[in-house]
């Protein structure tokens, strides 16, 4: 990876991590709902953060369920 590469994909993971703040907190039911058992809003969530920056739904699953615990 070159210093161009590296300065992009530093760039793209804080846009992907500012878009799961903002998604997050813009549901603040949906979390609560989620925390509670309803894992089927994990999908959800990933479906709009990935709507927003169109970054691999698995990398967005797994920052979405370390963010959201």
């Amino acid at each position: 990876m070159n210093k161009h590469q590296a300065r992009q994909h530093v760039s793209n993971m804080t846009k992907l991590r500012t878009t799961i703040t903002h998604v997050l907190k813009s549901n603040p039911e949906k979390v609560t709902a989620y925390q509670a058992g309803d894992s089927v809003l994990l999908e959800f969530f990933v479906q709009q953060v990935t709507k927003e920056t169109h970054a691999t739904p698995q990398i967005v699953k797994q920052m979405l369920i370390e963010k959201i615990k």
